[in-house]
C-alpha cells in the first residue's frame, strides 16, 4: 500500500483506512506498504527551526519602541513565527534536489515532534511522476499505536536505504536489481545518483501481521 500518507489528515481517515486493511485480512495476514519517513522529515524541520532561530537571533535589535503595540504571534504548533512585513508571506521547511521536494504548507514544530499526529501537510514534488501532491505527515510510532487497535502488529520497518544495504547480496534480489539497472552487473556498484538515492531514503518500508 502506499496510501496512508494521505489518510493521516485526521485520526478519523487513519482510522477508517487501517479499520479496512483489518477487514480486509485473515488471521495471519500480511499488510505491506510504504510511506514517507518521519523520521526524516522530524529531522528537517528541527534543522529548518533551528535556522530560522539562528537568523532570528543574529538580526540586529528593532529600535526601541519600533515594535510597540505589535501583538507577539506563534504557531499553534508551538513553532514562534517571524515578523513579517506587509504581503510577505512566511518562510516554511522546504528541502530537496533536481528530483524531488518537500515543502510544508505551514509552520513546523519546533523541536521536530509532529503531536498531534494528524494533519501536518506539505507538498510533494517527484521528476516526471508527482507534480505538487498534498500529503502529511505519518509519525511512525502513532501510526503502528493505532494499527495495534486493530490487531495489526508491526513485523518489518526499515528504510529504503536499509533494505537496499541489507538486501543488495540476496540470491533472488541482488541479480533483480541488475536487471532493474540499479547497480553493475556481477554484483557492481549503484547505478543511481546521489540524488536520486537521497529520494529513496525518503522512504521507509514496512509489513504488519494481522493476529
Amino acid at each position: 500500500m502506499f496510501a496512508m500518507h494521505y489518510a493521516f489528515e485526521s485520526e478519523h481517515k487513519a482510522r477508517v483506512m487501517l479499520k479496512n486493511v483489518a477487514g480486509a485480512l485473515k488471521k495471519g495476514g500480511r499488510f505491506i506498504g510504504t510511506i514517507p519517513d518521519s523520521d526524516v522529515l522530524s529531522a528537517r524541520a528541527l534543522e529548518f527551526n533551528e535556522r530560522q532561530a539562528a537568523k532570528k537571533a543574529a538580526a540586529p535589535a528593532p529600535a526601541d519602541g519600533a515594535a510597540e503595540g505589535k501583538p507577539a504571534e506563534a504557531a499553534a504548533d508551538g513553532a514562534a513565527v517571524a515578523d513579517l512585513d506587509e504581503g510577505e508571506i512566511a518562510e516554511t521547511a522546504e528541502w530537496g534536489n533536481d528530483i524531488y521536494r518537500v515543502r510544508f504548507a505551514g509552520q513546523t514544530p519546533a523541536d521536530g515532534v509532529f503531536r498531534p499526529p494528524f494533519g501536518w501537510k506539505y507538498n510533494f514534488f517527484l521528476h516526471e511522476a508527482v507534480e505538487e501532491v498534498p500529503e502529511y505527515v505519518v509519525p511512525w510510532e502513532a501510526f503502528r499505536a493505532i494499527a495495534e487497535d486493530y490487531n495489526l502488529e508491526m513485523q518489518y520497518h526499515k528504510s529504503f536505504g536499509e533494505i537496499w544495504r541489507a538486501e543488495k547480496d540476496d540470491p533472488v534480489l541482488g541479480p533483480l536489481s541488475e536487471r532493474m539497472g540499479v547497480r553493475g552487473r556481477g554484483g557492481g556498484g549503484l547505478l543511481v545518483s546521489d540524488e536520486e538515492m537521497e529520494a529513496a531514503e525518503f522512504y521507509v518500508g514496512f509489513c504488519f501481521y494481522k493476529v
